[in-house]
């Protein structure tokens, strides 16, 4: 899924804007983001997008793990994986303040030009 500036954020959502609403996710499961940071913002993006996968890797047990890349072509480009118990421990996850305040900030600062996401079910290692 692709969504362009300007698409509202909720709190409810991930970063792609994606709700789990009528999707079933019972095991672990990832999911990953592919970002495109706005003209002159991917330094603030990256700033704010690493205090927020340090707090959910401090602070939630339910997150596996939470990797941030940056892309080699362009360095405008990260990508995030992240990997959940299930999908109560993303839901969780999109209830915390930090999470929240990460969105507001995203918004507010018009961090992201583009973004694509592919929320899944991990097959391997199980």
């Amino acid at each position: 899924m692709v969504f362009e500036p300007g698409h509202p954020v909720d709190p409810a959502m991930d970063l792609a804007g994606q709700g789990l609403a009528g999707i079933a996710c019972s095991g672990m499961i990832s999911l990953v983001i592919i970002v495109e940071a706005a003209e002159g913002k991917a330094e603030m993006f990256l700033k704010y997008i690493t205090e927020e996968a340090a707090e959910v890797i401090a602070h939630e047990p339910g997150c596996r793990d939470f990797l941030i890349s940056r892309g080699k072509e362009n360095p405008n480009v990260f990508t995030l994986a992240e990997f959940y118990d299930d999908g109560a421990a993303l839901e969780a996850h999109r209830q915390t303040s930090h999470f929240i305040l990460f969105q507001e900030r995203v918004r507010e600062f018009g961090l992201i030009a583009k973004r694509t996401a592919v929320l899944g079910d991990v097959v391997f290692p199980v």
